[in-house]
């Protein structure tokens, strides 16, 4: 059985969705274990729809559908932010 339970890096998230969406999405789950569905149970009123927008969020459920995902805190972004400043 695959695993479908994975831990991303804020710079995993920026890379695929934009810093500014990688913002928004550990912001509002920060540290939290969040089920990504698949494309086909994404509706208008999903949670990740109305945070994220229709593109965004189908782009999420394409690579990361049926799994669930252990967001970061937001001090990890802070600090990768610090450390790319330097």
């Amino acid at each position: 059985m695959p695993d479908r339970h994975h831990t991303k890096t804020y710079q995993e998230l920026a890379m695929l969705l934009g810093q500014e969406t990688a913002d928004q999405l550990v912001t509002a789950y920060r540290g939290q274990e969040l089920h990504i569905p698949p494309i086909k149970k994404l509706t208008n009123n999903h949670r990740l729809v109305l945070l994220l927008g229709d593109d965004v969020a189908r782009r999420l459920c394409h690579y990361w559908g049926n799994t669930t995902l252990t967001l970061p805190m937001q001090l990890t972004k802070k600090l990768s932010s610090a450390m790319q400043a330097l």
